[in-house]
């Protein structure tokens, strides 16, 4: 199985169920990604917190097939929801 390496910074928050560690190094298998899909205003609560999931309309997350889930942040203290940008094999760019 192929990984993708990636560093992932988190902020602890009080009002985050999960604490995260800063910076957090982890591995991703990246052939697993089984769905892209707008998050629901629970899953946003979890990630962001109550006060971002009242004012967000849409966030589109990754899951993977171990079923983690990957939340694009605005910022890398994760003050609120941001989008995925990405270039296609032909250098067309799109947003998700």
């Amino acid at each position: 199985m192929e990984f993708a390496s990636a560093s992932l910074v988190g902020v602890s928050r009080t009002s985050r169920k999960n604490d995260l560690n800063y910076p957090m190094e982890i591995r991703l298998p990246i052939e697993t990604t089984i769905d892209i899909r707008q998050a629901t205003k629970e899953e946003i609560a979890e990630v962001f917190g109550e006060d971002v999931a009242k004012y967000t309309q849409h966030c589109t997350i990754l899951v993977l097939g171990d079923g983690s889930r990957l939340f694009p942040s605005r910022d890398e203290e994760g003050n609120g929801v941001g989008a995925f940008f990405g270039i296609n094999a032909e250098g067309k760019q799109y947003i998700l």
